[in-house]
């Protein structure tokens, strides 16, 4: 065949290079210019073995994107928007959270469920406001309670039992006592003194100058300033 039938069969009538006459060639071969989408064959991903494809060539959905176990999230922070109570329960371990994690916030106490064992133990004086309801308080000791801080009492009186007994342990000149006393004084039932008073007996006898009770006592009945020592004796309360 002649060079110029040769030439004639590569190139065409209209001056192009016919298909048939380009040999296969590298990759390598084609160092600029752009290929059309169109010239680019559909390829497996296992094609892909370098570089970095950019986020808005991606379209994935939800089915897309797999299962992951928690420990593949090591950075980064959730929105509260994307935490919801229900996967907290099913995806979240708070078994062993410390509360050095909880850095802000109040927890609500709707969402504290506490037994009686996870109160501790309180001293009374942990007790700074509020009114304790008398239904709490059972018939145990009161301590220290002062008698001022009692504004009402149970509707229920003490027994006889109680008061003869709180009664029979008064002692002789003790405050809440009663005592026959002797005043030379005119006084009248209320009236008080804290001097002058001696032990006594029923007919205004029997009473040494030294035997003097002590303290604040309160005239229960009367005396007269007489001669008449009968009349300057009567019952006295100690009040102090």
């Amino acid at each position: 065949m002649s060079k110029a039938r040769d030439l004639a069969n590569i190139i065409s009538g209209s001056g192009t290079l016919n298909e048939a006459v380009i040999p296969n060639l590298a990759a390598s071969k084609i160092t600029s210019g752009t290929l059309g989408a169109d010239r680019i064959p559909d390829l497996a991903a296992t094609k892909i073995t370098s570089g970095t494809i950019a986020s808005a060539r991606l379209s994935l959905g939800d089915s897309d994107i797999p299962n992951l176990a928690t420990s593949k999230i090591t950075s980064g922070t959730f929105a509260d928007a994307r935490i919801s109570a229900s996967s907290v329960n099913a995806h979240v371990d708070l078994t062993s959270l410390s509360a050095s994690n909880l850095t802000s916030g109040t927890v609500p106490s709707a969402r504290l469920s506490l037994a009686e064992s996870d109160v501790p133990n309180l001293s009374a004086a942990k007790i700074t406001s509020g009114t304790m309801d008398g239904s709490r308080i059972s018939g145990g000791t009161f301590g220290s309670v002062n008698g001022s801080s009692l504004t009402s009492l149970p509707s229920s009186a003490p027994s006889t039992s109680q008061v003869a007994s709180a009664t029979a342990g008064v002692a002789i000149n003790a405050v809440g006592s009663y005592a026959l006393l002797r005043k030379k004084q005119d006084l009248q039932a209320g009236d008080t003194a804290s001097s002058g008073l001696a032990f006594n007996a029923a007919d205004g006898t029997g009473s040494s100058n030294s035997n003097y009770p002590s303290g604040t006592w309160r005239c229960m009945g009367a005396t007269r300033n007489t001669n008449n020592a009968g009349q300057y004796s009567t019952v006295w309360l100690r009040i102090s």
